[in-house]
């Protein structure tokens, strides 16, 4: 019976100790580690950091034209000019990346059901529809020139910054500790259209 005790006793203590684990973060209601599950943000939403710097680099690779692999060569071209319909459809993925913890052109949860891909996303802000639009996403990069050198080594994500047919760009580069990647990039490009 002391053997029984002892062991009910034991199992007791790990299934408290199992409960108390704190290797994860309970973010709002729900914790997550699991990629693809919600994770909601936290009251004040992720920390967002200054994007002038992206834009500069980016522009700067505009007038100079650039080579994007197999997309080919990109002449100079006119500078982006930002638009913050654009920056805020771009937070929104941001947000979107870290809450289910993925990393994919495609949306998750309410975002997916409301707009069912990135590109509506994009037309969600805007007061017509534009028949070009794109995404840039990153991940990890601490700084604007490392992000920038990953994008224009990438052959899609440098041609969508070389396109000449992009005139307005929305960036955002969201930080969450808590997080696979903690850094967050992402680029909504759109044709000229007329604003809300």
């Amino acid at each position: 019976m002391k053997n029984l005790t002892t062991l009910l006793l034991a199992i007791l203590i790990g299934l408290t100790l199992i409960g108390c684990d704190d290797t994860k973060k309970v973010v709002g209601e729900e914790e997550s580690a699991v990629a693809g599950e919600y994770r909601p943000a936290n009251k004040e939403g992720y920390d967002r950091i200054e994007t002038t710097g992206i834009l500069e680099l980016i522009n700067e690779q505009r007038v100079y034209g650039a080579t994007c692999g197999e997309r080919g060569y990109f002449a100079p071209t006119t500078p982006l000019e930002p638009l913050e319909a654009l920056e805020d459809t771009a937070y929104a993925k941001a947000v979107n990346l870290i809450e289910y913890q993925v990393f994919s052109h495609a949306l998750q949860g309410a975002l997916k059901e409301t707009y069912d891909n990135v590109f509506n996303l994009i037309r969600s802000g805007l007061s017509r529809n534009t028949n070009k639009s794109g995404e840039n996403i990153a991940g990890g990069q601490v700084t604007d020139a490392e992000v920038v050198k990953a994008w224009m080594k990438s052959d899609g994500h440098c041609a969508n910054i070389m396109d000449p047919m992009y005139d307005h760009v929305g960036i955002t580069h969201v930080y969450e500790h808590n997080s696979k990647y903690h850094h967050y990039y992402v680029q909504h490009f759109i044709a000229t259209i007329t604003y809300r």
